[in-house]
């Protein structure tokens, strides 16, 4: 994959770098992008590097390093380099000449004029009082709007139910990934509430496994029984042999 100059390089993937990523798949390599917002809950820093594993219109499905679940990005979110490229530099404006002022003759002073002095009056002069309203109070400065962040759902959501056959009823686990995070653990859910909502999607072969998994979990179960009925059985019989 050609690399590019921070100064060169966007924001986010463009049309042509996914047409560069879709043309890498083609030939069977996983080529690499990297995060712009890092993952908190799954201890991932921005700039993080993920191998690109399919793409679906502006949907990047991404596998961050570290990480084994392969997470979808939209491609504003991901970025051809590790670290964000640099702002242009802004050019400073032109400075004006000062326009040159034509010499003109010093005026010649006027001669002073002698004036008599008032008479002073014999009552103090009282300043006038400012009137209410007045320029002379200092008006509050104007509270700086806050920038408010900008709000951006997830792009897509991924749920995940696991189950084994070995576990118990209370042993299946439902996951939640929205926009490339985690919400929180596996919460566990009873193995009726999996079977109603699987039922309700649909899906036969969703509905196939999930039944293949219970039954063998039952014949399991029924197998511990006998087991506990026969060790129940022989301590049953050495109980009596030992009287009462």
């Amino acid at each position: 994959m050609a690399t590019r100059s921070a100064a060169t390089a966007a924001a986010s993937l463009t049309d042509g770098d996914l047409d560069a990523l879709r043309a890498a798949l083609a030939d069977g390599k996983r080529p690499t992008v990297y995060l712009r917002d890092p993952i908190p809950s799954l201890d991932v820093p921005a700039g993080a590097s993920a191998k690109v594993q399919s793409i679906d219109g502006k949907t990047v499905t991404v596998k961050p390093r570290r990480i084994d679940d392969e997470l979808p990005y939209e491609a504003d979110e991901l970025r051809m380099t590790r670290t964000a490229p640099a702002a242009p530099a802004k050019k400073a404006p032109a400075k004006r000449a000062p326009a040159k002022k034509a010499a003109t003759a010093p005026a010649t002073p006027a001669a002073p004029v002698k004036t008599a002095a008032p008479a002073k009056s014999s009552a103090p002069e009282r300043e006038p009082s400012a009137p209410a309203g007045s320029g002379r109070a200092k008006a509050p400065a104007a509270a700086e709007p806050r920038r408010r962040p900008r709000g951006r759902g997830p792009a897509s959501v991924t749920v995940t139910i696991e189950g084994a056959a070995s576990g118990a009823p209370h042993e299946w686990a439902v996951t939640v990934v929205g926009g490339g995070a985690r919400s929180g653990k596996p919460v566990p859910v009873r193995a009726e509430s999996v079977v109603q909502a699987v039922d309700a999607l649909g899906v036969s072969a969703a509905s196939k496994a999930v039944d293949a998994v219970l039954v063998s979990a039952r014949a399991q179960a029924e197998r511990r029984v006998e087991e506990l009925a026969r060790e129940l059985a022989e301590a049953k019989k050495t109980l009596r042999s030992l009287g009462s």
